[in-house]
């Protein structure tokens, strides 16, 4: 894959969420030629008007460690700054349970604890989720 990854939308996968409509809710792909390699899901407007919020970005596990969950994390941000103009931060979760995976690799793509900690819980499991968020920078039209 090159760090690169070609996005393609992934219709009928995203995942029943909050109450936003069924527009604000967006699965990507990221392929390295017919391979899926990895795959987001983002919600538009959540949980204010300009945040976008990243529910879950998972990378193949043959795949991790060598740069493609960057790649992949790269062309999301793109995706959001070209087709949502009005997002100006990315926020997400990473959960207790997963930290020490995950927490890293966020730091990495720029974003920073806010000191919000939410209790998470899914099936068996029993956590706490911490929020990180992201100011996109984009730059001004030239006059």
């Amino acid at each position: 894959m090159h760090h690169q990854a070609a996005l393609k939308h992934c219709q009928g996968l995203a995942q029943p969420g909050p109450a936003l409509p069924e527009e604000s809710k967006k699965v990507l792909g990221f392929w390295d030629g017919d391979q899926l390699v990895a795959i987001a899901d983002l919600l538009r407007g959540y949980p204010h008007e300009h945040t976008a919020s990243i529910g879950l970005l998972q990378v193949h596990g043959l795949r991790q460690g060598h740069g493609t969950g960057a790649a992949a994390y790269r062309e999301l941000q793109r995706y959001v700054e070209r087709e949502w103009l009005e997002v100006r931060t990315l926020r997400l979760a990473v959960v207790d349970t997963n930290a020490q995976q995950a927490q890293g690799f966020w730091v990495r793509q720029g974003f920073e604890a806010t000191g919000e900690v939410k209790p998470y819980k899914h099936d068996t499991v029993e956590s706490v989720a911490r929020l990180y968020e992201k100011q996109l920078g984009r730059t001004q039209p030239q006059a």
